[in-house]
């Protein structure tokens, strides 16, 4: 079994759908051939669910980030925010300096990115394990790019070959937020690393397309995330009602429910679909925003928000309901972007209802694996749930109708296979 190190970074739950990739990795290369370490930070008990001990060979560090360093200094707990710590409320003048001043914290000092005070701690790691282990590959994934600077310090140390997983891109981010004259210094960084890899991996096509711009003398593979095969929906009983769930947060620039609700609302005024037989239910963070867009409809007794729920709860959601919604980011730049959402929804095994930009790899998933329908207007939205509603009034549920053999090619099974491949031809250099 030829050993590989793992560089990766979990901050907390919010990255779980991130660390879902990673965990399906380690979980799976055993059985192609490679045997993982993971070098992260120290789990707190709110993430002790992102890798358990007793699976996976974990080496973890002590952190804390820049900005802790510097409330330390200042005398301010660590563990609260400015505001809170000084009891300065949101919106006012010290709260706006204080706003500024963090921008340019994090523009000046947070170079690459704020966890660059692990470097010195995953060095460490990173050294400890390839010592003590007879180690063949490495793997860094970011964000955040202090994983890479990692990996590219130990490849050289010890000439190891080494893939450098980009999840999202660096410079070539579309949401980079940093200043034109940071991002043409952080471009040159960003070619002395990367170009220093034997191979590099992004999720999806588009993405892989704008790295093989700048790094057209690299291998790079696309290996796109995925679901656990052994968490699939086991056919747990449906609602007995015609419900569409959706799971997680909603971002009001970028993500509107509003054309369903108009849609749904026209139906049931036409009496084409009976408002007591629908139930629409979102599970996760929301704003009330959207309670004023259900209003705006009249969907009050419909629409229903339940606000954050365990992890867990969100998925026996998912598994009882007729429909899933999913809402896709109204942002052409998005086109090569999986949300981990579809894949959660891909092993729930119910349709997916997914409404927002056309066009991306999203669109093309849910076409390929005829797992659900993309909408974009209100007519097509309109045609779904009249075909769908008179098929649960006829049968008592939604027939589910995803090709499962396409499906598997977005399981964390197929992903470790993929990653051991890339692993394997790197390791002949």
């Amino acid at each position: 079994m030829k050993k590989v190190i793992i560089i990766t970074f979990y901050f907390s739950q919010k990255e779980i759908i991130a660390s879902v990739r990673l965990r399906g990795i380690a979980k799976y290369l055993p059985e192609f051939g490679w045997d993982p370490t993971i070098i992260t930070i120290k789990q707190t008990n709110d993430d002790k669910y992102l890798f358990d001990h007793n699976k996976y060979n974990l080496v973890e560090t002590d952190y804390r980030d820049i900005y802790s360093f510097i409330k330390l200094f200042f005398g301010i707990d660590p563990n609260k925010t400015i505001n809170e710590s000084l009891n300065i409320q949101n919106g006012n003048h010290l709260s706006n300096l204080f706003g500024y001043l963090c921008q340019i914290i994090n523009e000046f000092l947070c170079y690459p990115d704020r966890e660059k005070s692990w470097y010195k701690d995953g060095l460490e790691a990173g050294i400890k394990s390839i010592e003590n282990y007879d180690c063949e590959a490495l793997i860094s994934s970011s964000s955040p790019v202090t994983t890479h600077l990692i990996a590219h310090t130990l490849s050289e140390k010890y000439n190891l070959p080494w893939i450098a997983d980009l999840r999202d891109l660096w410079t070539q981010n579309h949401y980079y937020l940093h200043s034109k004259i940071r991002r043409i210094i952080e471009t040159r960084l960003e070619k002395k690393i990367l170009k220093t890899a034997d191979a590099l991996s992004t999720v999806s096509d588009p993405l892989n397309n704008l790295l093989s711009k700048r790094y057209s003398e690299k291998k790079i593979f696309t290996i796109p995330n995925g679901f656990d095969p052994e968490k699939m929906n086991p056919g747990v009983p449906l609602s007995k009602v015609y419900t569409i769930t959706y799971t997680g947060s909603i971002y009001k620039r970028w993500m509107d429910p509003e054309p369903l609700f108009k849609a749904l609302s026209e139906l049931i005024f036409e009496e084409t679909i009976n408002a007591s037989e629908i139930s629409i239910n979102f599970y996760g963070r929301f704003d009330f925003w959207l309670e004023d867009k259900v209003a705006k409809y009249n969907l009050e007794d419909i629409v229903k928000f339940h606000g954050q729920v365990p992890h867990d709860v969100a998925i026996r959601k998912q598994w009882e309901s007729q429909i899933l919604l999913l809402l896709t980011w109204n942002n052409p730049e998005e086109k090569g972007i999986y949300t981990g959402k579809v894949f959660e929804y891909l092993a729930a095994k119910r349709p997916i209802l997914s409404l927002g930009f056309s066009g991306g790899v999203v669109t093309r998933l849910i076409t390929d694996t005829n797992a659900g329908f993309h909408v974009s207007n209100e007519y097509e939205i309109k045609n779904f749930l009249i075909k769908s509603y008179n098929e649960y009034k006829k049968n008592g549920f939604v027939q589910y109708n995803g090709i499962q053999s396409e499906i598997d090619k977005y399981s964390h099974y197929e992903m470790a296979r993929k990653f051991s491949e890339a692993l394997d031809v790197i390791s002949l250099r």
